[in-house]
C-alpha cells in the first residue's frame, strides 16, 4: 500500500508518499536493496527515497510523492502530436540510461508505472517493486503486455537487460500512434509486406 502523508516535523518536505508491504517479513530484504539502490539515484526521473525501515515498523519506505497524472492517466490522449511525443520520448530513454549506467533494470515500465511530473511533464518513474540488478537470479516479473518476447520462453532465471528498453519501446509506439505494436484498432486488419 502507497500512502500520501506529510512530517509534522519538516513541512518544508511537502508531502511524502509511505510505502507499506502487506507481508514485509517476506520482501523487506528485497525492498531493501531495490530501494537502497534508488537511493544512490539522483535524477528528476526517479522519486527520491527518504529512508527505508525495518519490517517492524507501520511504514517500511518513505519517498518523495511526484504530483502529477500517471501515462496510463493521459491514454485518451493517445496518439500524441511528434513534438510532445519526441521529448517524451528523448527524458524515458534517458530515464532508462540512468538505470543501466547504475546497473539496474525496473522490470515493469507500463504507463501506470509512470508519472507525469505537474509542471513540465517530464517522466518519473515508480513501482520499482520488480526491480533488481542487472544480472540477478530472479523470476520473470512485469506486465505481459510490455515483457519482450523472449521473457516468455526463457528459463525463469535469464532476465533479459534489454528488457527495460523493450518495454519503453512499447509504450512509445502506443504515445505516438495510439496501439501497442502487437494489437490493432478495431476494423484494421494486418496485410502481408511482399
Amino acid at each position: 500500500r502507497t500512502y500520501l502523508a506529510s512530517d509534522t516535523d519538516f513541512e518544508s518536505f511537502g508531502f511524502l508518499a509511505l510505502k507499506q508491504y502487506i507481508n514485509p517479513e517476506e520482501v523487506l530484504s528485497q525492498a531493501e536493496a531495490e530501494f537502497g539502490a534508488m537511493k544512490r539515484l539522483k535524477s528528476k526521473y526517479f522519486p527520491h527515497i527518504h529512508d527505508i525501515y525495518s519490517a517492524v515498523n507501520d511504514v517500511h519506505v518513505k519517498m518523495d510523492y511526484i504530483p502529477g497524472p500517471t501515462l496510463q492517466q493521459v491514454e485518451t490522449e493517445f496518439p500524441w502530436q511528434i513534438d510532445r511525443w519526441r521529448v517524451f520520448a528523448l527524458q524515458l530513454l534517458e530515464a532508462v540510461e540512468i538505470l543501466e549506467e547504475n546497473q539496474l533494470l525496473h522490470r515493469d515500465i507500463k504507463p501506470a508505472n509512470i508519472i507525469l511530473q505537474e509542471g513540465d511533464n517530464h517522466p518519473v518513474l515508480i513501482d520499482f517493486g520488480f526491480a533488481l540488478r542487472q544480472g540477478a537470479v530472479a523470476r520473470m516479473a512485469g506486465s505481459p503486455l510490455y515483457l519482450p518476447p523472449e521473457a516468455h520462453s526463457l528459463a525463469s532465471t535469464a532476465i533479459p537487460p534489454t528488457c527495460d528498453r523493450y518495454e519503453v519501446g512499447g509504450i512509445l509506439f502506443k504515445a505516438l500512434l495510439g496501439f501497442l505494436p502487437f494489437s490493432l484498432p478495431k476494423g484494421m486488419k494486418r496485410l502481408p509486406v511482399y
